[in-house]
């Protein structure tokens, strides 16, 4: 007796029968990945045959935990907490728990479970403390055992400097150079930065709101 799946394979076995008797039989053929579908199985003796539609289901995609990058609360004082925002996406079809990680070389590592059924997605904020003398421009890595992303981060000193004294857009208006100078009569500034925000409020690449 044959069993036979056109595109999958066959399989035969041999039966012995008296006279007038009958019996069941149980044919087993084994299919492989990419042999989902639906066929038509057929089933053969030299005396007979018949047939029957069957269907092979694909096997569900294990989880995959990928991952987009949405914000940093970059650049941050030393001893402040910098804060990466991601989206983990799960592209598989079954639920699974990752870990998720971000990693600042030199400064330090934080990880996170995420829980997600297959095809969700959730928003998650990492957040890793800094320490005095963590002053530098570094390279954070964040992610899954999946997938990493690199964004790059800057921790600066956590005493005054001149972006104290900047707009959103990073220049030194009339406005901050005024700020600075009280600052400076107060005692909270030395000479030095005070300069150093009146030269960079001195440069062509300034918005002057007294202007």
């Amino acid at each position: 007796m044959t069993l036979s799946v056109p595109g999958v394979g066959s399989t035969t076995t041999t039966i012995q029968l008296a006279g007038g008797a009958s019996t069941t039989v149980e044919l087993a053929l084994s299919t492989s990945v990419g042999d989902a579908g639906d066929y038509t199985v057929a089933v053969e003796t030299p005396d007979d045959s018949d047939s029957t539609s069957v269907t092979i289901v694909a096997q569900p995609d294990p989880a995959q935990f990928n991952i987009t990058l949405i914000d940093t609360n970059s650049p941050i004082k030393e001893s402040e907490t910098l804060t990466v925002a991601i989206t983990v996406t799960n592209v598989g079809d079954l639920a699974d728990t990752k870990d998720v990680t971000l990693s600042v070389p030199g400064v330090g590592t934080t990880t996170q479970s995420v829980q997600l059924a297959g095809g969700a997605s959730t928003t998650v904020e990492l957040d890793l403390p800094t320490s005095v003398g963590d002053v530098g421009d570094y390279v954070a890595n964040v992610g899954t055992s999946d997938e990493f992303r690199e964004t790059r981060v800057t921790i600066k000193s956590g005493g005054p400097s001149v972006s104290d004294y900047t707009t959103t857009q990073d220049v030194v208006d009339s406005t901050g150079l005024r700020n600075a100078f009280g600052d400076w009569q107060k005692g909270d500034i030395n000479s030095t930065l005070l300069r150093d925000v009146f030269d960079a409020w001195q440069s062509g690449d300034i918005r002057d709101d007294d202007t």
